[in-house]
């Protein structure tokens, strides 16, 4: 037997938020599961259905290049503007109209992405299309469609800047002729000059006549000398007009803007989309997340009790007294009521919660004990049954009356003994109708079963033999356990409460909810004793067995044989 612990479960802290969440999640794992799938797999169809998107891309420098010794320095700028302003101009509706009038009907650009490179000046065209072939023209049709325009702008502006200087061409060339016509107007006067001169010293020395030196002096030649200077300027300036003019009207014939394709694009031998790994990926991580939420979602509105921190969480105003393996789908107890030899031995479960309600019923002088569960079955009977043969095997003794008389309880059987019913109805006696059950240990158990029904249940509950009959049972020993029908959907445990002391409530782990335990033990708290306390049903170890009844030892040679395997208790 398992050491006694004052403690009863509902003492222990409940267990904090993160723990709870994911037990929450790994209760709900099923939930997270479908949804992972199923966003997988909606995923995968409408990547299946959704259409082919081929993507392509082309380079196109777009520096103003071998022009800017033409145009100047002030035609590139900043070469983070310059490029900022290409790549408008290639995602311009313009361009757009002239690829599509180059590429015709036959290719479908589904989208265009222009790029600037850092630090550089060339912009990267990506084009995602329906084909592949009809990605790469239309990449290529976006960078040969910039060259031209901007091929075609610079052709024009050399012409208009060729033009514009014509103008002053001519304003130089008139400058010129006169400059021209001053120099040789004063060469003109410097020889006229000398040629007097020189006529005056032939008459001179003919006649022996001297002359005066200033008469005979030679002219200046400043004036002419400026003169030249003047001419030359005005020449050289009309040679570097000339020359530039030259270069814009070249430049306007070859049309060169500066803008060069650097690489051109190929039909791509794969589609850029759907990526179908990608887009499981980027599912599987969306669907986890969706049953992450949803999973915590049911658990915020699940108002089932789960596990013992769940219970505590809850704060139901009850103590939990033990809890006790089994689950719904498995029975963890024997019919005691068609048990005839024996012995039947409690499992440790069963012993620990007859120890926790022993004490308790000393402590508060309790005698008669019911039994029952809020709205399910949630294995009353059988914890019912084991508490009584628990209590049997601490010396005590010990009756368990089945006092679910509805015609779909799990005691009433009309190929079953005698018992509660049949007393009632006044067929039998109660010393006819209580079984014995042998039990390990020092103490004695009795059964009163429910008996074969054929009674209205709330009636013959309130009635007068079936209080005397309680009476009666009580009588001859220790603690009187009695299993009543669910509290919240029937009456009939109602009508027991006067003849019990204080009530177990059981709880079936993952089906009972908050809500119906507490409705439950407002009905059950107006016994004088009180609720005694929670018994939670539930499989707490995995390598742990199922029944927690089983039949003693086999008995010793020439003792009488054992009774045959005792049947589980339905419920």
């Amino acid at each position: 037997m398992t050491a006694y612990d004052s403690r009863t479960d509902s003492d222990q802290e409940p267990a904090p938020a993160t723990t709870f969440s994911l037990r929450e999640l790994w209760r709900r794992r099923a939930v997270v599961a479908g949804a992972l799938v199923a966003t997988v797999l909606v995923a995968v169809a409408l990547t299946l259905v959704q259409g082919k998107t081929y993507r392509a891309s082309a380079d196109v420098r777009v520096s103003s290049g071998n022009l800017q010794s033409i145009f100047g320095p002030q035609q590139n700028g900043d070469t983070a503007t310059l490029l900022a302003t290409q790549v408008s101009v290639l995602e311009s509706t313009q361009m757009r109209a002239d690829v599509e009038e180059r590429l015709g009907d036959g290719v479908e650009v589904l989208d265009v992405l222009v790029e600037g490179v850092p630090e550089s000046q060339v912009a990267t065209v990506t084009v995602d299309a329906t084909t592949a072939q009809g990605a790469a023209d239309a990449a290529n049709a976006y960078v040969l469609a910039y060259k031209d325009r901007r091929d075609l702008a610079a052709g024009t502006e050399a012409q208009r800047r060729a033009d514009a200087l014509q103008e002053q061409v001519a304003e130089l060339e008139g400058e010129l002729a006169v400059a021209q016509r001053e120099v040789d107007a004063e060469s003109t006067r410097i020889n006229l000059q000398l040629a007097e001169i020189t006529v005056a010293r032939d008459r001179a020395a003919a006649s022996g006549i001297a002359l005066d030196p200033a008469e005979v002096a030679s002219p200046t030649t400043a004036t002419f000398t400026a003169l030249q200077a003047r001419y030359n300027d005005v020449a050289g300036r009309l040679a570097d007009l000339r020359a530039t003019q030259q270069q814009y009207e070249v430049a306007a014939q070859l049309r060169e803007g500066g803008a060069a394709v650097i690489s051109t694009a190929t039909p791509p031998t794969k589609a850029a989309s759907p990526n179908l790994g990608q887009t499981v990926l980027l599912a599987a991580l969306l669907g986890l997340a969706l049953g992450i939420a949803l999973a915590l979602l049911l658990a915020a509105r699940d108002r089932r009790l789960h596990d013992r921190d769940g219970v505590a969480r809850a704060d139901l105003g009850a103590p939990v007294v033990g809890t006790v393996a089994g689950s719904p789908a498995r029975v963890d107890a024997v019919d005691l009521s068609t048990a005839s030899a024996g012995p039947v031995k409690a499992g440790e479960d069963y012993v620990a919660l007859a120890s926790q309600v022993l004490v308790a019923a000393r402590r508060r002088d309790l005698s008669r004990l019911l039994v029952t569960s809020a709205a399910g079955e949630d294995g009353k009977a059988g914890v019912a049954a084991g508490l009584a043969v628990g209590l049997a095997s601490l010396g005590q003794r010990v009756a368990l009356v089945e006092a679910d008389l509805r015609a779909g309880g799990k005691g009433v059987r009309e190929d079953g003994p005698v018992g509660l019913c049949e007393v009632i109805s006044g067929t039998a006696t109660v010393a006819q109708a209580l079984l014995p059950v042998r039990v390990q240990g020092t103490g004695s158990l009795v059964v009163l079963p429910a008996g074969r029904g054929g009674v209205e249940p709330t009636q013959a509950l309130t009635s007068e033999p079936a209080a005397r009959a309680l009476q009666d049972v009580a009588a001859d020993v220790d603690l009187l356990v009695v299993v009543g029908a669910p509290l919240l959907p029937v009456a009939d445990s109602m009508v027991l409460l006067p003849y019990v002391d204080s009530a177990l409530l059981t709880v079936q782990l993952g089906d009972t909810t908050s809500t119906d335990v507490r409705a439950a033990l407002d009905r059950v708290s107006a016994i004088d004793g009180g609720v005694l306390g929670l018994v939670l049903r539930g499989r707490r170890d995995a390598g742990r067995p199922a029944a927690v009844l089983s039949r003693g030892a086999a008995p010793a040679r020439g003792a009488a044989p054992a009774a045959p395997a005792v049947p589980a208790a339905r419920d």
